[in-house]
């Protein structure tokens, strides 16, 4: 079960800036011994939260945050697999790798508020098309 102070950590992190899986696995770092385990927890509660359309995944880019044009459904699967596929193979997660998060229709506002917008390397792997 994913406790609600996990939950609002991450979304207030969210109202504030894009997060990625680290930001979440940070969040989660008391409930596994292990950074595999973490990673696991993490990918539950994106998806959680992308399900209940809370959070959406995407990338950043020169014109700011695009949100992935997938099914919630499509997302969440993609999200959670691809973080059980690094877990698997050892492989740690970097930030934005498999996803930037951001509050639905806060993209945007965000790009306008900022001084500079972010840029950052696509993920290494897209979800589904």
């Amino acid at each position: 079960m994913i406790s609600a102070e996990i939950v609002d950590a991450v979304m207030e992190s969210v109202a504030d800036d894009y997060i990625s899986i680290p930001e979440i696995i940070y969040f989660v770092r008391h409930q596994a011994p292990d950074h595999f385990s973490r990673l696991r927890i993490a990918a539950t509660v994106a998806e959680k939260l992308v399900m209940e359309g809370r959070i959406v995944p995407g990338e950043l880019t020169a014109g700011g945050f695009a949100p992935w044009r997938q099914s919630r459904e499509e997302s969440a699967e993609y999200i959670v697999s691809e973080c059980n596929r690094r877990a698997d193979r050892g492989e740690r997660v970097r930030p934005g790798e498999i996803a930037w998060f951001d509050i639905p229709g806060q993209g945007p506002a965000r790009v306008e508020s900022e001084e500079k917008p972010r840029l950052d390397s696509p993920p290494t792997g897209r979800p589904p098309s």
